[in-house]
């Protein structure tokens, strides 16, 4: 049987500006937040875990290889081209 583990992310926005990251309520570098996000399939970069507004629409927009390069990008696909 399949242990679940609950990992719990934290990007925090100071008043500054400043970004801060925690995992499990440890800090980290954003390079380390990301890499742990990315070992549980959720790749920040390509923003394919949070629906921003207007996304939608402009995906419904795309077109032939647009369209198709969108879908590798957020699949991670691309990298096996």
């Amino acid at each position: 049987a399949l242990e679940e583990e609950t990992i719990i992310f934290r990007r925090l926005i100071l008043k500054t500006g400043e970004a801060r990251f925690q995992v499990n309520e440890k800090a980290v570098s954003q390079g380390e937040y990301h890499q742990q996000l990315e070992g549980i399939n959720i790749l920040s970069k390509v923003r394919n875990f949070l629906v921003f507004q207007g996304d939608v629409e402009a995906t419904a927009q795309r077109q032939g290889k647009d369209l198709t390069a969108f879908f590798e990008q957020i699949s991670g696909s691309e990298g096996f081209r």
